[in-house]
């Protein structure tokens, strides 16, 4: 049997070491993470309540910062506070989007509720009106006052749990207000710069840019709970759409990215992944307005890493092809990947949690934001370089030009000049050709008339000659009379000769003006 008892006295003892728990002092002026003060206890059904949980095996934590991952139940999580000076202390849980919220105090009957609540309900409910989840504990100065939580996240659960006095929690809460103001400040002031370059610009890069400045700042204040708080504390659901505000946020840093890095098809992979990360976050937003949040989120999560690894992949690339912007665009996305890791590194335990270190994600965000700006400014000045030297180009194509062009004008003259000499002459001659042409057809009309008394003229003489030689075979034979015909014969004979001489000429003219050779008529009778 000693072995048996044995056994179960280790059982008890072990059940007992497991359910103890150190108890957390505060003092005035202190502020105490409770991570390794508290014991957990994951609910897999998430059905249980506050009353069905002590026979529930409870186990410590062991770091500072609470983080469970991507844990779909609900964790219960009990811890112990005590403080010899204070009567009241401050509970803080810093993971605004918690779906689901119970506090309870544990009294002699067995637990009181404190607080219910999530972000899931109207932002009135908050018995303290701040972004963070704040609740007002009441403990006693003489013996431990045990609380229990009761967490659900549809994000991944890690939570920072803090409890500090009053006066700590108003010291922090200054710097914490100080920290945002200045994040919104610098945000602000990165939106109206470039929301001024773009309407002085009109370039869509510094659209994509003040998109960007305004839905990755949204997004931000969105996790920290201040768009809950202050843009729609009556309307609860909206919360359940910050998925959607980081789809768009990936999709205008695509956009952005495509156009300042100048990658356009003829850079086929980092073009079409590019397109292919859009589509990719326009699915995860429509998963999201149709109700599944919780595979929105797990993608939107996932797909925001690829992301970045896909930016910074651009950014190198641009480089090696020569884009002057390109380093400035680098330097920005590895200062905040940078950031990043060490913002997981703290939330994870690995490196020391401290005010720094656990606004890293955010710091990095500004950072990248401010190198940015920087970047659009020397884009600028690099494309008003461009511009000058295109200009330079320009006046000098421009002068070329003109010089091409004075040299064309010069030999147009020329030819123009000739063309115009050549025309008169032709014109000359067409005059002379047409003169010709005139006289040729003045000379075929006189032929004709001409031709007609001619032949008369040449009949009749021949035929008076017949008549004078019969007129001198018949009149006498004297001197007179001979002296007279030989005359008249003499003179007829002429006429005849001359006539058929002329008959000649206006053979020849006709056979000109029917061969097209008038002139050649013409300028042999003036060269006889």
């Amino acid at each position: 049997m000693k072995p048996i008892k044995i056994l179960l006295a280790l059982m008890i003892f072990y059940t007992i070491s497991l359910n103890a728990q150190d108890v957390i002092n505060i003092t005035k002026g202190q502020k105490q993470m409770i991570g390794k003060n508290i014991l957990f206890f994951v609910d897999t059904t998430n059905k249980l309540g506050i009353h069905e949980l002590n026979h529930q095996l409870f186990q410590p934590y062991n770091t500072e910062i609470v983080n469970f991952g991507n844990i779909p139940h609900c964790v219960w999580m009990k811890f112990a506070v005590q403080s010899p000076s204070e009567k009241e202390v401050y509970l803080e849980l810093v993971a605004p989007l918690l779906s689901n919220l119970e506090i309870y105090e544990k009294v002699d009957t067995g637990y009181k509720s404190l607080f219910v609540g999530g972000f899931t309900k109207p932002f009135k409910e908050r018995k303290i009106a701040l972004e963070n989840w704040i609740v007002n504990l009441k403990i006693d100065s003489i013996k431990p006052t045990s609380f229990m939580i009761k967490g659900q996240s549809l994000f991944p659960f890690q939570v920072p749990i803090s409890v500090s006095a009053k006066d700590k929690f108003l010291e922090e809460s200054q710097l914490h207000n100080l920290f945002w103001g200045t994040y919104m400040g610098i945000m602000i002031f990165a939106f109206i710069y470039n929301i001024f370059l773009y309407f002085s610009l009109r370039e869509r890069t510094y659209l994509y840019y003040v998109l960007y400045i305004a839905l990755s700042s949204s997004f931000y204040l969105g996790l920290e709970g201040y768009n809950y708080q202050y843009l729609w504390p009556n309307m609860p659901i909206l919360n359940q759409y910050i998925p959607v505000l980081i789809c768009a946020t990936n999709i205008i840093i695509v956009l952005f990215t495509l156009r300042f890095l100048q990658i356009s098809k003829k850079e086929k992979i980092q073009y079409y992944f590019g397109i292919g990360f859009m589509l990719a976050f326009a699915l995860i937003a429509l998963i999201n307005f149709l109700g599944r949040y919780e595979i929105a989120i797990g993608l939107a999560q996932l797909f925001s890493l690829f992301i970045a690894l896909f930016l910074i992949t651009c950014g190198f690339l641009s480089l090696k092809r020569g884009i002057p912007t390109a380093k400035y665009y680098l330097i920005a996305w590895l200062t905040f990947l940078a950031l990043v890791i060490v913002f997981l590194l703290a939330i994870n335990n690995v490196i020391v949690s401290n005010f720094f270190t656990t606004h890293c994600i955010f710091i990095g965000h500004v950072s990248e934001v401010l190198l940015l700006s920087f970047a659009l400014a020397d884009r600028i000045n690099w494309l008003k370089k461009e511009n000058e030297l295109k200009q330079k180009e320009i006046i000098v194509y421009l002068r070329e030009k003109e010089e091409v062009q004075l040299k064309a004008n010069a030999e147009l003259e020329i030819k123009v000049i000739e063309r115009t000499a050549e025309l008169v002459e032709n014109q000359q001659k067409l005059i002379e050709s047409e003169k010709m042409a005139t006289i040729g057809v003045l000379a075929s009309r006189m032929a004709h008339e001409i031709q007609n008394p001619l032949n008369f003229v040449n009949n009749f003489s021949e035929l008076t000659i017949e008549l004078v030689d019969e007129v001198e075979a018949i009149i006498p034979k004297e001197k007179e009379n001979m002296e007279t015909v030989d005359l008249l014969k003499d003179n007829l004979q002429k006429i005849n000769h001359y006539g058929k001489l002329a008959s000649n000429i206006i053979t020849v003219l006709n056979n000109h003006l029917r061969a097209g050779t008038a002139s050649d008529f013409f300028l042999d009778s003036k060269n006889k």
